[in-house]
């Protein structure tokens, strides 16, 4: 009901309204709104889970976009070590985490690592283009069990990336909600950026 079947969607107010039927397995309705911002060029998606079972629910929400493979990743790094079979293909400089994506380093196997982050942003640039995710920014011990504030995730067939992010973890009682707003960006980059990977001036 979540993944992959219909969702009710309506436009109101120049908003896109996804609404999805209730979770058969944990009670969960979900809902998105999809809104742009003209003046500033951005993207709002404001989501919001919903406990509709008569139990008490801890939950986290996740966002995971896919982009194409090749390009890089890039994050202001947070507390603690990363972990995860992609972990030392990540780079820090500078307080920036750096992932490049180097087709004959990628095991064909499922991969991802696992990070915080801090100033609640991760970028992706991929063929002069940058593209930007920004979100609420949270402490480490906030997360999910097993989880991470940033996830990176490369597929078997390295046909793509997924540059994910998650929210702080949440008790939800009976018909309680959390909501949570992530904004993208799609930026062609200047001429005058040095817009290659631990590029200082790509970072501002």
């Amino acid at each position: 009901e979540l993944d992959n079947q219909p969702y009710l969607v309506e436009i109101e107010n120049k908003e896109i309204k996804m609404s999805s039927t209730k979770d058969a397995k944990f009670g969960y309705v979900f809902s998105k709104e999809l809104s742009g911002n003209k003046r500033d060029k951005k993207f709002i998606i404001k989501y919001t889970i919903t406990n509709r079972s008569d139990q008490v629910r801890k939950v986290a929400a996740w966002e995971v976009t896919r982009v194409h493979a090749k390009g890089f990743a890039f994050y202001p790094a947070g507390a603690g070590e990363r972990r995860g079979n992609l972990a030392n293909l990540a780079e820090d400089k500078d307080g920036i985490t750096w992932f490049v994506y180097k087709e004959d380093k990628i095991p064909p196997t499922h991969n991802k690592f696992f990070a915080d982050g801090t100033e609640g942003w991760i970028a992706h640039v991929n063929e002069g283009w940058i593209f930007v995710k920004q979100f609420p920014d949270f402490a480490a011990d906030r997360a999910a069990p097993g989880e991470s504030e940033i996830e990176v995730y490369t597929n078997p067939a390295k046909s793509y990336v997924e540059i994910e992010q998650q929210g702080s973890y949440e008790t939800l009682q009976p018909g309680q909600s959390l909501s949570w707003e992530v904004k993208w960006f799609l930026r062609k980059i200047p001429g005058s950026i040095n817009g290659v990977a631990g590029s200082p001036d790509l970072v501002a």
